[in-house]
């Protein structure tokens, strides 16, 4: 006789499953045998597995092609030692298909529409079409609008505004924008992307008001903060192929395929759910051994609004209220599968695409989770986002020793321009190795989560072997390829390439060292083609940076922010090559003609020696100008202390283009190691 307790495969299918089959076979047979109807059903199964003391591992696997999950698959502490897998191949989706496309024109545009009015009061403001997001139609098509005021032109960072005055000349078009409550008013400005939709617009004085007023100064008196805005969802502007539009009133979404697509080839959909899978268990009793392999997830909703606690409220504000963004990084945003208080899971050999804000969450209390192999494409925001409890708090709170290796991360930030491909916040001991990181607007990998040098339960992160390129790409600023906070002892930074990494206004580096970071080795990374400097230092400790190619910089090749009463950063036996402007640059955003000061406040920043200098343009490199003097090698080492054994040399490296070191070059009889990627 059958003992359902002895199972060790569950197969699923919504298609063909029924509630009194017993999961057994992935086809009806007899007795009852045949696959269950739903993933909430096999895990009801494994419950009363664990209930009677069947401890088995267990494997659920999905024989439909693709299952819809039109809410979250929740697997908590007491469903342990799970596997989910497909039978053959799995699309697990978090969006309901478009059926009934067909011929149609809207805004003088020929197009395709569906009636969803079947659907119900439907609320949706992302769809993929095809396997990749399709685009919000956005006024002005190219550019964007500066306006006439804002409610607080103030250079505080903190300083909220709720409204500001368009222009006489845009109020003129949006007055005639159709359903102008479901427009949203987008900017990128500093490090961050703000949303928000328009909750009023009066006619008479041009002034919008914002659903959620925005997170930081948009003032138009600070040029890095000024709100340089578009408005998204606009009716008027559904014109260009992969263009969509779903207008409230009549229930009707409308659609114009790309270039050569036959209507009977378009598979759109609509995300209904923002989460695929919840595994989370309890501070004391974790959920443990859950594993989701080979299978394909996407088509989760992007709707996100912050409610992060804000360091200043302004009059308006209270607890519950909404911000058209987080802090930094979409940094409190939810992720399409979540970890909580969860240890020694896996995310294997997935395929992860179209997801609405993150696609992977870590979250307090959660350790030894792996997520290799896999590729992540498509995100809203960023890809992993790792968290936990700061300093000083319950150990149970905790959130370390991770793995995240051997993933392809590419187009990042699709909607949420500020998230990052890998996002470590207060966390510790994590491996971050061997990942592609690319086509994101903001970082590649930030690491850390606490500014200045206050005790931070960073540290001993390991970001090795990754290639990170193609970051920034002049949509925000402030930014790095790896960027990293805080005091982080027993962190390293090695054998990385890093390249393209371009700012909006300031900022885009390769490898950064932000507010009080410290304690950090940097070694074996080649570095190149950046907006700004390829290393940079805001401010901190005894960072020690050695055995680097640094080189394919428009300015200063390393700069650092501030003269500080410490040695900041150790440069030790790298290469570093210029094009014409100094090695060195300090002061804030390069300012070097008068932030220097004299040449004992820079000794004190930064200690170098035994480097491989050079400058492709110039037969004797500048080390460091100050004060409108330059200084070549010879003169730093006697005047300013620097460079002590350093030689200028053509080493060739500048030529790197793919990560591949020079079988033979005479810098490495000169003492720089070659680097093994």
């Amino acid at each position: 006789m059958f003992n359902s307790s002895n199972l060790s495969t569950i197969y699923v299918s919504k298609e063909k499953g029924r509630d009194f089959y017993n999961g057994a076979m992935p086809k009806a047979g007899d007795r009852g045998m045949g696959p269950v109807p739903s993933m909430e059903r096999a895990l009801e199964l494994v419950k009363e597995m664990r209930r009677i003391g069947a401890l088995q591992p267990i494997t659920i696997k999905i024989t439909d092609e693709e299952y819809l999950a039109d809410k979250p698959i929740v697997l908590s502490e007491d469903m342990f030692a799970i596997t989910i897998e497909p039978y053959t191949k799995t699309l697990i989706s978090g969006g309901v298909t478009v059926k009934n496309f067909k011929a149609d024109e809207f805004n003088g545009v020929k197009c395709l529409s569906a009636d969803l009015s079947e659907m119900g009061e439907i609320e949706f403001t992302d769809l993929y079409v095809n396997g990749k997001r399709a685009d919000m139609p956005k006024y002005p098509q190219e550019g964007t609008l500066l306006p006439q005021a804002v409610e607080n032109d103030s250079w505080d960072y903190s300083a909220h505004s709720k409204w500001f005055i368009a222009k006489r000349e845009d109020m003129e078009v949006i007055k005639n924008f159709r359903n102008l409550g479901d427009c949203i008013i987008s900017y990128n400005h500093l490090w961050h992307d703000e949303h928000s939709p328009i909750e009023s617009f009066d006619v008479e004085e041009g002034k919008i008001v914002f659903k959620y007023p925005s997170r930081h100064s948009i003032s138009p008196s600070w040029e890095s903060a000024a709100l340089k805005y578009v408005i998204e969802n606009v009716a008027e502007e559904f014109k260009k192929p992969n263009h969509w539009y779903f207008d409230r009133p009549t229930k009707m979404l409308y659609y114009i395929p790309e270039v050569g697509v036959k209507t009977e080839d378009i598979k759109a959909y609509i995300p209904v759910t923002d989460k695929i899978f919840e595994i989370k268990g309890k501070p004391d009793n974790k959920a443990r051994n859950i594993n989701l392999r080979n299978l394909e997830i996407a088509y989760t909703k992007g709707d996100y609004g912050s409610r992060q606690t804000a360091k200043h409220k302004p009059a308006f504000a209270d607890d519950e209220t909404q911000y058209a963004s987080d802090s930094q990084s979409v940094c409190a945003a939810h992720g399409s599968i979540e970890f909580e208080h969860a240890s020694n899971c896996r995310i294997e050999n997935c395929r992860l695409n179209c997801l609405g804000v993150h696609s992977i969450v870590i979250e307090e209390g959660s350790s030894n989770i792996i997520i290799r192999d896999n590729e992540i494409t498509n995100s809203g925001a960023g890809a992993i986002r790792v968290n936990g409890g700061d300093y000083g708090s319950d150990e149970n709170l905790h959130t370390c020793r991770n793995i995240i290796s051997g993933n392809k991360i590419i187009k990042g930030g699709r909607r949420y321009t500020a998230g990052c491909g890998i996002l470590l916040m207060h966390t510790y001991e994590n491996i971050v190795s061997h990942n592609e990181i690319s086509d994101f607007y903001y970082t590649g990998i930030s690491c850390g989560w606490v500014w200045g040098y206050r005790e931070s339960i960073s540290r001993d992160n390991i970001l090795e072997h990754n290639y990170i390129h193609t970051i920034g790409q002049y949509k925000l600023s402030d930014m790095g390829a790896i960027y990293i906070l805080g005091k982080q002892p027993g962190t390293v930074i090695r054998n990385n390439l890093i390249h393209t990494v371009y700012s909006k206004t300031y900022g885009g580096y390769a490898i950064y060292t932000d507010e009080g970071a410290s304690y950090i080795t940097i070694e074996n990374n080649i570095c190149f083609d950046t907006g700004s400097s390829t290393y940079h230092q805001h401010y901190g400790c005894m960072n020690t940076v050695r055995n680097n190619v640094f080189f394919g910089s428009d300015k200063e090749i390393i700069s650092a922010s501030r003269k500080e009463a410490h040695t900041g950063l150790i440069f030790d036996g790298n290469v570093i090559i210029s094009n014409g402007k100094p090695i060195y640059a300090i002061g804030l955003h390069n300012e070097t003609e008068s932030s220097i000061g004299d040449s004992s406040g820079f000794v004190n920043v930064i200690a170098s020696h035994n480097n491989i200098i050079f400058d492709v343009e110039k037969d004797e490199p500048t080390v460091i100008k100050i004060d409108g003097k330059e200084y070549n090698l010879k003169e730093a080492q006697k005047l300013l202390g620097l460079e002590i054994g350093s030689t200028v040399f053509d080493t060739g490296f500048e030529k790197i283009k793919d990560g591949n070191m020079p079988q033979n070059s005479e810098a490495y009889a000169l003492g720089f190691k070659r680097i093994q990627r």
